[in-house]
């Protein structure tokens, strides 16, 4: 089950509606939750279902029900129940979120089998984005002048990928021969997607993933492999962001300025703007906010001179900060309990015995989630993975290996 929700959720689209990477993303969601549920369901018949840290718990709790309350006081109803039309980030799709997580932290599972699953995912996804950048796009779908993939938008995708990373490099470090060949091949081929976004918080995101697993290798592998590494994997993003840069690249590029420079009138600018908005929103509605998805309802009442003379006849619906976004729109405490609940996974993880990098593996992609988060936003094609990747993070791993690993066609050590 986990590995389909792993392949459908960043890459099914439907271009028979309009609204082609939102809604069949919603529909497929709710029936994997479901099934994920009904398998919660045998699992606790069989007496399999695990308890969840009460730390965990209790900030997951609390975070739902401050949700819940801030639904109800909601400056416009049914869209904070429902989501704003091709946003969808309403109460129902963030209650699924929460009860995705929660199943998934009590259900006994492989994690080195959905390590690969989570990888190869994103590899399909990886893959149609170098399509779009060359130009050698068979479907067509719309991206904005920079690579979307089945996505729909460039900065949710990189997100995605860069999820990725981190499972990547463990398994090419515990696998041999050609299993780590090709696992090697996938984090140049996501580290290329990544830079040839040009998302800034991704590739914050990057560098704080390669840190931290500088740190966890750092006994594990030698030095000057390390060392080679992360040089190699500079220079590899550097050449694309200056391929990128040089106009050359097939596809139409935002300027390199647009990453590194401030200035009046450009992308970075216009962001501190939503980030303005926001806290101000954030001082009118302290404790609330305007509801789930009334960010582009609230947006007209705050909306500077500055932003429009960037942005004419533009209703923003997210703030491009995720924890801003989450204080205007539930309000400080419901911020508080969402930290709270990533401190507690961060805490989980790192008291976690057994299979200790694949625990650390977990932790380094939240880290990078949260590092990105600073300039991202929810999106259905990337955020479900999230929830989904911490959930099992925390869980344990009671699971048989010969038959988990005759299902997958995989051996524990391949």
């Amino acid at each position: 089950l986990y590995s389909i929700f792993f392949l459908l959720i960043p890459n099914i689209i439907n271009v028979e509606v309009y609204a082609a990477f939102t809604v069949p993303r919603f529909f497929a969601l709710s029936v994997m939750t479901l099934l994920i549920f009904l398998a919660w369901l045998y699992y606790f018949k069989k007496g399999l279902v695990q308890a969840v840290n009460k730390y965990v718990l209790i900030f997951a709790s609390c975070f739902f029900i401050w949700m819940l309350l801030s639904t109800a006081l909601s400056m416009h109803l049914p869209t904070a129940l429902l989501g704003g039309y091709n946003v969808n980030q309403g109460f129902w799709i963030h209650m699924m979120y929460i009860m995705l997580f929660l199943l998934a932290a009590s259900l006994p599972v492989n994690k080195v089998i959905l390590a690969r699953a989570i990888v190869n995912s994103i590899v399909i996804l990886s893959i149609y984005a170098l399509f779009q950048y060359f130009n050698f796009d068979p479907f067509g779908f719309p991206h904005g002048g920079r690579p979307a993939s089945f996505t729909g938008n460039t900065v949710p995708m990189a997100g995605a990928v860069l999820l990725s990373v981190p499972f990547s490099v463990y398994l090419a470090v515990r696998a041999k021969g050609i299993g780590r060949i090709y696992w090697s091949m996938t984090i140049f081929l996501f580290l290329m997607v990544i830079a040839s976004s040009l998302s800034r918080g991704v590739m914050l995101g990057v560098i704080a993933i390669t840190i931290i697993l500088s740190l966890i290798y750092f006994r594990q592998v030698s030095k000057k492999v390390i060392i080679g590494s992360i040089i190699l994997v500079a220079i590899f993003m550097t050449a694309t962001i200056k391929y990128s840069k040089s106009g050359k690249a097939p596809i139409e590029r935002y300027n390199i300025t647009e990453v590194t420079a401030v200035k009046f009138g450009d992308s970075v600018d216009a962001r501190f703007q939503y980030w303005h908005i926001a806290l101000r929103i954030i001082k009118d509605h302290p404790f609330f906010g305007v509801g789930l998805d009334n960010f582009r309802n609230a947006y007209p009442l705050y909306r500077t001179a500055e932003l429009d003379k960037m942005e004419r006849n533009t209703l923003n619906s997210k703030a491009h900060n995720g924890y801003l976004q989450i204080a205007a729109t539930m309000g400080i405490p419901a911020l508080i309990f969402y930290l709270g609940l990533m401190a507690s996974v961060i805490m989980v993880l790192w008291r976690q015995k057994g299979n200790r990098l694949l625990a650390m593996t977990f932790l380094a992609a939240l880290i990078g989630y949260m590092v990105q988060n600073i300039s991202g936003w929810d999106e259905l094609g990337f955020t479900p993975l999230m929830w989904a990747l911490i959930g099992i993070g925390v869980s344990g791993e009671n699971y048989k290996p010969e038959r988990m690993n005759w299902i997958c066609g995989w051996t524990e050590g391949g």
